[in-house]
């Protein structure tokens, strides 16, 4: 769902990029049962970006962020014929450290957050999914993140820091 959050800008803001270098990306987005139904050309003028990715909304019940709702989401996509045609599948989705591996094509994961020292009991199910042959690695937003997962047994060649940007202004007036 379109919103001027960091997390869905920095989605859109990178298939933006990778269409401008020439990668053909295409974004599959869940759509409930309420949500408009959307072009590609509908969120490049909602967020200002430019590049040719495509979108393909597809029908689930399973359309939100919350854990549970995710991961049968995630089942969708790894059926999805689209997911299955395709090279790679790139997420942002905290779930996919869980689940990863049950994807049927290479994959990567984008991740700001510090979950191996947020949730230390959760670091087995984290480094089979970083060991999972199918794991590319994971993005992440920080050295202090990268930390992170250093700590919990993943091996720093497997992580790749890529500082993201935001502006600001994008994000609503400033809280006081």
């Amino acid at each position: 769902r379109p919103g001027h959050d960091a997390m869905r800008e920095q989605s859109i803001c990178t298939a933006a990029a990778l269409s401008r270098r020439g990668v053909e990306v295409t974004l599959l987005m869940p759509r409930g049962r309420r949500d408009a139904d959307l072009t590609a050309n509908d969120l490049r003028a909602f967020f200002e970006v430019d590049g040719a990715f495509r979108l393909l909304q597809r029908p689930t019940r399973w359309a939100g962020a919350d854990v549970p709702r995710s991961l049968l989401w995630l089942r969708q996509v790894f059926h999805d014929p689209e997911t299955l045609g395709a090279d790679i599948l790139y997420s942002r989705i905290p779930a996919m450290l869980g689940a990863g591996h049950l994807s049927p094509i290479p994959y990567t994961t984008e991740q700001y957050r510090l979950w191996p020292d947020q949730l230390p009991w959760v670091r087995p199910l984290f480094r089979r999914t970083n060991n999972d042959p199918n794991c590319l690695g994971l993005v992440l937003h920080s050295e202090l993140a990268a930390g992170a997962w250093r700590r919990a047994g993943i091996d720093a060649e497997r992580l790749l820091v890529a500082h993201n940007g935001a502006d600001p202004e994008r994000l609503g007036e400033p809280m006081a």
